[in-house]
Parts: structure tokens; sequence; C-alpha cells
């Protein structure tokens, strides 16, 4: 989580400069307006990429990673925040099969030993 924390403030303060920019002479306006939406797309499609290799690189299956892939492509920048906010907390977590299988996996270490 530390590098989505490095990147999304590199992107807020560069674009807090071309805000400014906005303020700084009437000249700059136009070119701002046009600079804070190609910044905007930009961005955007950092964080699409970023997002699509984190899901597909998870060790969940199939289904979880279709499931999260369309989210992300249909609902587009509120998908991102979506799976950036709770994908990647499932993706972390255990699924019960696996608590069961470790848990069982101890009970026979102990059996026989």
């Amino acid at each position: 989580m530390g590098r989505l924390k490095i990147v999304s403030i590199i992107f807020l303060l560069i674009g807090l400069i071309i805000v400014g920019m906005f303020f700084i002479s009437p000249i700059f306006k136009l070119f701002t307006f046009l600079g804070l939406m190609l910044y905007a797309l930009i961005i955007y499609f950092v964080y699409l990429i970023w997002a699509i290799v984190d899901i597909v690189k998870a060790d969940k299956s199939s289904n979880w990673k279709l499931t999260w892939i369309l989210i992300v492509l249909f609902l587009g920048p509120i998908g991102i925040i979506i799976y950036f906010l709770f994908g990647r907390k499932q993706k972390e977590e255990e699924s019960w099969e696996e608590r069961i299988e470790r848990k069982i996996e101890a009970i026979k270490g102990k059996r026989f030993k």
C-alpha cells in the first residue's frame, strides 16, 4: 500500500501545479484546461493498468480475477477506486478454504509428532 500512496501524492502535487498555472495568467487558461484533461487521462490509464496487473498477479481463482477486471473496466474510475479500497483487502485475506487446510495441516502435524 506504500507505493500506492506515494504515486497518488505525486499525481496530486502535479495536479496542483497545473491548477496553479490556471490562476497565473489568462494565456494559460486554455492550455491549463487541455493539460488537466490530458493529466486526468494519464492518471486514469496509470491506475487502470496498475489495477489490472495487480488483479492478474493475485493468487485467487479465475472467477475472482474476472469479476474484478470487469468491475474495473466497466465502472471506470469508480471501479478502480472500489478495487483499491476493497479488492486489495480481499486479495490479501486468506479464503476460508485456505484457513481450513492450514488448520488441518497443523492438526496432522501435532498428531504425528
